[in-house]
């Protein structure tokens, strides 16, 4: 597998309304094995919030003996994009700026 075939196979930005005050994001979470990778991040940009989960394969074609090491990376996958939550609380005396970004 070539590391110059490496472009994301799936990559999503969604912008969420900042309607409510942001009160926790989730932890970027990453994962790499030996077919590809899978990394999540979430980055707050002005009153917008940003979400993006790349999934990348290290090659465009997989040899059957790495069937198992993919079709673990794809249920991982499914698995932590259905995780992920955003928490948001209702009061316009929170400023979004006030509120924590992680639970770090």
């Amino acid at each position: 597998m070539g590391s110059n075939t490496k472009k994301p196979l799936w990559k999503r930005a969604v912008n969420y309304s900042q309607l409510r005050c942001t009160y926790l994001l989730p932890e970027n979470y990453s994962y790499k094995n030996d077919v590809g990778s899978l990394r999540i991040s979430w980055k707050r940009k002005g009153r917008e919030i940003e979400f993006h989960s790349p999934l990348i394969l290290d090659g465009a074609f997989i040899p059957v003996r790495l069937y198992d090491p993919l079709r673990e990376l794809f249920n991982l996958t499914v698995k932590a994009l259905k995780n992920q939550v955003l928490i948001l609380k209702k009061g316009p005396h929170l400023t979004a700026e006030a509120m924590p970004l992680t639970s770090k």
